[in-house]
């Protein structure tokens, strides 16, 4: 992945993430050092059960998306998710439940491979996973992963600041049943943070660079928005809770929490946390 990495500038492209896909026993047993320089996880289950055995795809499976979650990466559960929809217009109820377990576990995303590549019901196989994904994600119970999100950190590598506050804008909206939490972000990294947290509280990641908001869109809980209309915090905050009230992302009543880099109109850590109510 470093290698790639170096490939890649070698050829002066801008940063271009990678999603590692994980299929091998030395990969599952390494995963944390990959998770750390890598930019996503992707659960690679049909090869990752020819090489470690199908009866150890479960128990692996889960131990990558812990690990992912740790790291604060996107993970993604792919391969034969609802295989029978190949050829037929129904899943079968044991794949209803593993699309379902790998929502519980915390997923990021669930990708469908052959039932939308050559299957016969191409479109209502999306349908059909889309209608699972909502319908179990509404029953998930908050969980608080602060803690665990803590171990990984050492006296040699702390949370960084930003890290911190999004696990206090986290536990502030789930106190305040927050509507939503509005990231104005540049380089994307504290939706990252906020979604690492796993909140109840859907994101609204706001950012200036269209390719930020298309990468953020794989994290889980965030909505990602195009918006290059940067100015002084107090007039880009009083803009932002006038947009999302124009967009109907919220309603009159609702409290959201806003966080940004002061100043806005440059790279700077996430400095700020705001709450108001529309």
């Amino acid at each position: 992945i470093i290698e790639l990495k170096k490939l890649i500038q070698s050829y002066g492209f801008q940063p271009i993430p990678i999603i590692t896909k994980v299929e091998m026993l030395g990969a599952v047993k390494y995963i944390d050092e990959i998770c750390q320089v890598s930019d996503g996880i992707m659960v690679a289950r049909g090869d990752l059960g020819v090489e470690c055995g199908f009866a150890n795809v479960a128990a692996y499976q889960k131990k990558i998306i812990e690990s992912s979650l740790l790291h604060g990466k996107p993970v993604i559960v792919a391969t034969q998710l609802l295989d029978s929809m190949i050829e037929n217009r129904r899943p079968t109820k044991a794949e209803i439940c593993d699309v379902a377990n790998a929502v519980y576990d915390r997923t990021d995303a669930t990708m469908l491979s052959g039932e939308s590549a050559s299957g016969k019901y191409p479109e209502l196989a999306v349908q059909t996973m889309r209608n699972i994904l909502d319908r179990v994600d509404s029953t998930i119970l908050s969980k608080d992963f602060s803690q665990n999100s803590n171990t990984l950190a050492t006296k040699e590598n702390p949370l960084s600041y930003s890290e911190h506050l999004a696990q206090i804008t986290v536990e502030l909206a789930d106190k305040t049943k927050a509507a939503a939490i509005v990231c104005l972000t540049l380089s994307g990294k504290s939706a990252r943070f906020l979604s690492k947290n796993r909140p109840n509280t859907k994101i609204i990641a706001i950012s200036p660079n269209p390719e930020v908001v298309r990468r953020r869109s794989l994290l889980r809980g965030v909505h990602g928005v195009h918006n290059d209309q940067f100015y002084d915090t107090d007039q880009a905050f009083d803009q932002i809770v006038q947009y999302v009230v124009q967009q109907k992302m919220v309603n009159s009543g609702d409290v959201i929490l806003i966080t940004g880099g002061i100043p806005i109109s440059q790279t700077h850590s996430t400095n700020t946390l705001k709450l108001c109510r529309i």
